[in-house]
């Protein structure tokens, strides 16, 4: 996995969509053609602030099953 692979090597990333609000701007600095739909981007590199241990919240605490907030 990308994202696990940079996090060992002290970079962060993370997946965003806000390049959307000015998707052509981010296509021309890019150079990506008219043609080539963006659906999400995924920056890379040195985090400015703490980069500590992740806190989780357990996945039954989020999951929903068949509807949602339904909990198994």
């Amino acid at each position: 996995n990308m994202f696990l692979a940079a996090r060992a090597l002290g970079l962060g990333t993370r997946i965003t969509t806000t390049h959307l609000r000015e998707e052509q701007k981010v296509k021309d600095w890019l150079g990506i053609p008219d043609h080539v739909e963006t659906v999400c981007l995924t920056p890379l590199g040195y985090p400015r602030g703490r980069f500590g241990p992740t806190d989780r919240v357990p996945s039954a605490d989020v999951t929903s099953y068949n509807r949602f907030g339904q909990r198994s």
